[in-house]
């Protein structure tokens, strides 16, 4: 391979690099299934705010670190890698809700 298909490829590498960390690092996360946890208790906090279980779920959030999204993520898309499976409920689910 010559020069310049040694950069499309790290070109590439790091825009897909870039796609695969997006979700937790736009929402200051620790990894892609808390992200998606924060976007859904945040959905769910504006659309009901006034129940007093929202608050006790945002305890539960807290202390899972996104346990509970890679669950339910796992459970959705039982033959993808849990990470790559709350990317993309992130993507086409919480995160346009």
């Amino acid at each position: 391979m010559d020069r310049y298909s040694w950069m499309t490829v790290g070109v590439v590498g790091a825009v897909a690099l870039a796609f695969v960390n997006s979700a937790w690092i736009v929402e200051g996360a620790n990894n892609n299934c808390a992200a998606l946890e924060r976007v859904a208790f945040r959905s769910t906090v504006q659309n009901d705010h006034k129940n007093p279980g929202v608050w006790l779920a945002q305890g539960f959030f807290a202390l899972s670190d996104g346990r509970m999204a890679a669950n339910m993520a796992a459970q959705k898309f039982p033959d993808v890698p849990t990470p790559l499976s709350c990317l993309f409920v992130y993507w086409n689910g919480a995160r346009s809700s």
